[in-house]
């Protein structure tokens, strides 16, 4: 009786290890959706900078974009 228990137990266990295994194999596809407006505002080009003050320190410094990051929007 023991054995017969034994061994449904490690069927049982194998067979959520391997239903795990196989989730954690599935490809998620993400899409974001942005309305054009959206992308007029927040997609910048290559050389596009901005010029800001610490409001702690007030010191000046900026920010250039050297290469645009592309996403895939749709």
């Amino acid at each position: 009786m023991k054995t017969i228990k034994l061994i449904y137990t490690l069927g049982i266990i194998l067979l959520l290890s391997g239903c795990l295994n196989i989730a954690c194999f599935v490809k998620k596809d993400t899409k974001i959706c942005i309305d054009q407006e959206s992308k007029d505002y927040c997609v910048y080009d290559e050389g596009s900078y901005w010029i800001y003050q610490d409001s702690a320190s007030h010191a000046v410094d900026s920010s250039v974009i050297e290469y645009p990051v592309t996403y895939m929007f749709s």
